[in-house]
């Protein structure tokens, strides 16, 4: 049984509530349920500052001709088939009578509640508003098994609902269940921002162990590029589906932007690499980069292993390298892992930061889920973070069910590999609007974003990385070792990366 405070129609708190009482009219049950939904029980009474999104339905009066003109238009013997109504016909058929919002709005007034506050759908038959449950009532419960309004009212109000949890009111319902990136695009308030084509500005992915990436139908017109390193191969008939994730995201968000994927070539025990590991393929990577005269301004990576697996001295030079492509005007990003606090062999052993995502000098993305966002968690993949002699994760983004194409067919990725890439695009595209600004690109992102950028992210609260046998760490206020300062909010960092 779920023992939530419950939540529902509306608070018992406006039921009762003398601060509510539209003055002058009695007040009458206008929806009522008998016993609370299946799973529900009374858990406790909610703070009186606790605030209510709520959903007005208006009354539709012209509703039953809207259904005519949809039976007709659907029937395949009546003459006016096929013949569809246009987006304001329809909404002319869903809007309320004229005397509708005015007496909501008086009703809302009449309580605190300013116009201004009150947001509404496109055909204004819904409104969305605000209210705390401030009661003098000890019913008062946000799940409620039924609610009143004054009586006047009840011609004009169909229904009171919960609002559905939306960052900023036009986020897909769908992408509660799978992340496209036109969800991206909606959650982190990019919109249609396109970049420049010609400006200088690239985003770049890499693939190790034998990833292979291959066309990125998202990225139609883009300049798709395939650079070997040390012999890495791309094979086109073999595509692995973590370099597709890599390439989809970061490069659909931001096409036509140039792009790059840098195969890196090497695999543990495959000769003539038997002595290669992921940190010497890491060295051979960054020190590529370095000798280019015209590095992508943007990197990403969604590779990683534990800190322990190099010797401090490697760790140290791989960070240094980092330090060094900062100093050239390169933004890294690194996925923060997947595997919560640490991994863990069932046996009682340290928190094992993953490396180079706890490097200093690169910008690690952690993992978040559902909207509004918590800290990612989804069916044993958790994602990374916690404290090391280093410390991360810097950011974050969503990483649960990104919808790719692979092998002809449609899957489902999840995990920090799925949110380094997504948030580098953000990058790249905040690079592009700089550069039309005469500005140049962000670098090294850590200080800007502690010191400045951290306003223009979206604070994640709730949600833990549970692992090492532990329950992890908090979500919390503020930066946090599961979702650090954050996800983007295009818009707000736009602004103050152009400030």
């Amino acid at each position: 049984m779920k023992t939530s405070i419950f939540f529902g129609l509306l608070s018992a708190a406006l039921v009762n509530a003398s601060a509510l009482a539209f003055r002058g009219f009695l007040h009458k049950v206008k929806e009522s349920i008998s016993v609370p939904w299946m799973g529900w029980v009374k858990h406790s009474a909610a703070h009186p500052d606790t605030m209510l999104q709520l959903q007005i339905s208006l009354a539709q009066p012209r509703s039953g001709e809207l259904e005519q003109h949809l039976h007709e238009i659907s029937d395949p013997s009546h003459r006016r088939y096929g013949m569809h109504l246009s987006k304001g016909e329809v909404h002319e058929l869903m809007a309320p009578h004229a005397d509708t919002h005015k007496i909501v709005d008086d009703w809302l007034a009449a309580h605190g509640i300013n116009r201004t506050k009150v947001k509404q759908s496109a055909a204004g038959d819904w409104m969305m508003v605000s209210v705390p449950v401030h009661t003098d009532s000890e019913e008062s419960l946000i799940r409620t098994l039924e609610y009143s309004l004054p009586e006047v009212l009840h011609d004009h109000i169909d229904i009171l609902l919960p609002a559905r949890p939306r960052s900023d009111g036009a986020i897909d319902p769908s992408c509660q269940y799978q992340i496209t990136p036109d969800c991206l695009r909606q959650l982190y308030i990019i919109g249609n921002y396109t970049p420049s084509t010609s400006n200088g500005n690239a985003i770049a992915v890499t693939g190790f162990s034998d990833q292979w990436a291959n066309y990125v139908p998202l990225a139609v017109g883009s300049n798709f590029s395939v650079v070997s390193i040390t012999g890495g191969t791309n094979n086109q008939t073999d595509p692995g589906s973590e370099a597709k994730l890599d390439v989809q995201y970061a490069f659909g968000l931001t096409r036509p932007m140039p792009a790059t994927f840098y195969t890196i070539g090497g695999f543990p025990g495959e000769p003539p690499n038997v002595n290669w590991t992921f940190g010497t393929g890491t060295l051979d990577f960054v020190d590529f980069v370095l000798n280019q005269t015209n590095p992508p301004q943007v990197i990403s990576t969604s590779y990683g292993e534990p800190k322990t697996s190099n010797s401090i001295p490697l760790s140290n030079k791989i960070c240094q390298s980092f330090a060094a492509l900062g100093a050239r005007g390169v933004s890294v990003l690194y996925a923060s892992g997947d595997s919560g606090v640490g991994y863990s062999n069932g046996t009682v052993i340290p928190f094992t930061p993953v490396f180079p995502a706890s490097c200093p000098y690169v910008t690690s993305v952690g993992m978040t889920y559902q909207i509004p966002e918590v800290a990612g968690n989804d069916d044993g993949i958790v994602s990374g973070g916690g404290f090391s002699n280093y410390g991360y994760p810097d950011v974050s983004a969503q990483g649960v069910n990104y919808f790719i194409e692979c092998y002809g067919r449609a899957v489902n990725n999840t995990g920090t590999s799925c949110s380094s890439p997504a948030f580098a695009a953000v990058i790249a595209l905040l690079n592009d609007a700089r550069t039309q600004a005469g500005k140049g690109p962000l670098g090294f992102l850590n200080p800007w974003l502690y010191s400045t950028g951290f306003a223009g992210l979206n604070d994640v609260t709730e949600g833990s990385n549970p692992g090492c046998g532990t329950n992890g760490f908090n979500a919390t206020k503020g930066w946090d070792p599961v979702t650090g300062l954050g996800t983007p909010d295009f818009g707000k960092l736009k602004n103050l990366a152009l400030a």
